[in-house]
């Protein structure tokens, strides 16, 4: 029954893709969602998942950071280094916890991280998911107290 439910899954991926291109922000969300859940087996959205890092509705944006860590993609890791940058906190919240899903994957953003939760005026939920990608990341060179 899981392997048959698995092949549905792989089934509804390039249609999930396509929607991650609908001119509703509410489908493009529920899309990258849909891939998030369907995790390790979606690679193959990657690419226009990071593509959708940069959509214009920051409900996508936080749905594509998500569904990137659920793949656990280390293509993913530059796109999600600059979605720490976006405005809009839920982004940078959702694309630090991917970065911390992908973990030692990610040792390029050690600078990045510690740069957030050393950032006072950063808010604490966001504070507190860069330190616990720090200690994912598991290097002693991350964090210097």
């Amino acid at each position: 029954a899981a392997d048959a439910l698995r092949e549905n899954c792989r089934v509804a991926i390039p249609v999930l893709i396509t929607a991650l291109k609908d001119e509703n922000s509410g489908v493009r969300s529920s899309a990258a969602d849909a891939l998030g859940k369907i995790g390790t087996d979606a690679k193959s959205a990657v690419l226009t998942l990071i593509v959708a890092l940069k959509d214009e509705d920051s409900e996508v944006r936080s749905s594509a950071a998500d569904a990137l860590g659920e793949i656990s993609s280390e293509r993913a890791v530059d796109a999600l280094i600059n979605a720490l940058n976006d405005e809009n906190p839920s982004v940078r919240y959702f694309a630090i916890n991917a970065l911390r899903k992908i973990g030692m994957d990610a040792k390029s953003v050690i600078f990045e991280l510690t740069k957030i939760f050393l950032n006072g005026n950063e808010k604490i939920c966001i504070r507190y998911v860069a330190i616990k990608a720090l200690e994912k990341i598991d290097n002693k060179e991350a964090v210097s107290f």
